[in-house]
């Protein structure tokens, strides 16, 4: 019986530790996504300095500006 007690709370720590692992891993995929998209705004910005100015790439980078703060938004709630 003892055995069995110890073995069940050993199970619940690892789910819970499972859990916690899990929201990690997807804080984590989120802040790489949030990098990609920066890097995205920087070679458009390169590619605007090089060329000149453009309203397409413009509207482009202020695109991926408000998907960026979309994406912070969410991890700010999920915290």
């Amino acid at each position: 019986m003892a055995e069995n007690d110890r073995l069940r709370l050993m199970e619940a720590n690892l789910a819970a530790r499972c859990g916690k692992l899990q929201e990690q891993v997807n804080n984590q995929n989120i802040t790489i996504n949030n990098l990609k998209e920066q890097n995205k705004i920087l070679k458009l910005g390169n590619t605007l300095t090089q060329k000149g100015d453009s309203v397409e790439l413009k509207l482009k980078i202020n695109q991926l500006v408000r998907s960026i703060d979309h994406a912070l938004a969410s991890i700010d709630k999920s915290e």
